[in-house]
């Protein structure tokens, strides 16, 4: 088996038909789906939900389709690495369930891997809407950087990581197996659903020793209804999965902490001024976006999350900026 399409669901079931039916219309043939319920709700157009659609699906194709349910909501980096403890295939390839992919996608990943030995492949993503059953591609949108050629080594780290040249968006990469794995051995469980890609790929680029980025559309997102859309905030809930970006950045200084002399003390600052980008994220999305029922919880949910003295900092540059 050469790549494993993971596929993570949670209430994303109105899509899924069509993300499956862009894997199963591959001109590749040697790949398994791997779908992960992260025990989502969500019914699609007929009120089927998730495990119905795939049940439906297994049976109109001859592709190994594997299928599990979490019978909790664990985040979607704990479902990351369900699907990637789960994948037979040499390589992975992460597919969101409202996404779906050009036809040519991996094969075109897959050959790009094994013309230079690659550990990792990002290519582009398309970002459009669909109408009239066609998808009108926005070439105004984008949504990640991509660097384009060949990255050995610690390079591939500096170009995401420090220089951002690179993204470390997961779903428009193909990544070698035995990287992931040798990422999660390094995250303790975690509940994460926001930037849980950063982290991840965190430590697959410092293990990478091939990059290879390619100027092929190799997956398509429909900005009409994506994670990126600016939504009120309404509940608790919401806003405490907002501030679990935190977790990814305590992870990674502890991994420093640990690991003293693999960084330079540039490269921490730079991860440390990512942190604080990441914060000042958290906390805009929070003061402009909650209701006004909950933004005092909200506040202190940040500063639970992120630590009274961080939020107090970018709070206060807020504020200096505004009177500027």
């Amino acid at each position: 088996m050469m790549i494993s399409v993971c596929i993570p669901v949670y209430n994303t079931e109105k899509y899924l038909k069509r993300c499956l039916e862009s894997v199963v219309s591959q001109d590749f043939d040697s790949f398994e789906i791997i779908i992960v319920s992260d025990n989502s709700r969500g019914r699609d157009q007929n009120n089927w939900s998730c495990s119905k659609i795939v049940k439906k699906f297994k049976k109109q194709t001859k592709i190994p389709i594997k299928y599990l349910e979490n019978s909790t909501n664990l985040g979607t980096l704990e479902v990351s690495r369900t699907l990637t403890y789960e994948a037979k295939g040499d390589y992975i390839f992460f597919l969101d369930s409202d996404d779906f992919l050009p036809p040519h996608a991996l094969k075109t990943v897959y050959d790009a891997a094994k013309e230079n030995d690659a550990d990792v492949v990002h290519g582009k993503i398309s970002c459009g809407k669909i109408i009239d059953g066609q998808f009108i591609i926005d070439e105004k949108q984008k949504l990640s950087a991509l660097y384009k050629g060949i990255l050995k080594n610690h390079d591939i780290f500096t170009k995401t990581f420090i220089t951002n040249e690179d993204s470390a968006i997961m779903c428009t990469k193909l990544i070698r197996t035995e990287l992931l794995l040798k990422a999660f051995e390094q995250i303790p469980f975690t509940f994460c659903t926001m930037s849980y890609d950063y982290l991840i790929f965190f430590f697959v680029a410092l293990n990478a020793q091939t990059f290879v980025g390619i100027d092929d559309c190799i997956y398509c997102y429909e900005t009409s209804d994506g994670i990126t859309s600016v939504k009120t905030i309404k509940t608790v809930e919401e806003c405490k999965k907002i501030c679990t970006v935190s977790s990814v950045f305590v992870i990674i200084k502890t991994w420093i902490d640990e690991n003293p002399g693999v960084l330079t003390q540039k490269e921490i600052e730079t991860l440390k001024e990512a942190s604080l980008r990441h914060l000042y994220s958290n906390y805009t999305h929070l003061e402009y976006h909650c209701t006004p029922e909950i933004k005092e919880e909200a506040m202190n949910l940040l500063e639970e999350y992120w630590g009274k003295s961080l939020v107090n900092l970018v709070k206060n540059s807020l504020n200096q900026t505004k009177k500027e």
